[in-house]
């Protein structure tokens, strides 16, 4: 995240150009690749989904073609045959926004009153 803020041209460059070896089964990653990973993994979603996402919209407004072509293939067809993307809401983000949207309605409701 430092090298996103002090030096954004040269470290979205290299996150998106250097290749680094993962593992043994993996072919070389990018970090682009490697944050895209993280961003859509279920077990670190929760933690890391806003700091992935923040990182990879600053790394887009430098970089566009090499985010686009790592998110692009992130659609996936659903059980019911729509489009669902891989890094989409999880059930509790759409709970609290839910939750949230309910109580602005209570809210207005009783400043009507």
């Amino acid at each position: 995240m430092l090298g996103v803020i002090e030096r954004p041209n040269s470290f979205s460059f290299l996150a998106s150009q250097k290749r680094w070896a993962c593992n043994a089964l993996d072919d070389d990653k990018t970090l682009v690749e490697g944050l895209w990973t993280l961003g859509s993994h279920k077990k670190y979603m929760k933690l890391y989904k806003a700091r992935v996402d923040w990182i990879l919209d600053k790394i887009k407004g430098i970089v566009p073609e090499d985010v686009q072509r790592i998110q692009g293939p992130s659609l996936q067809a659903g059980h019911d045959g729509s489009l669902v993307r891989a890094r989409g809401l999880d059930k509790d983000e759409e709970r609290k926004k839910v939750v949230k949207r309910r109580q602005e309605l209570i809210m207005q409701q009783m400043r009507a009153q």
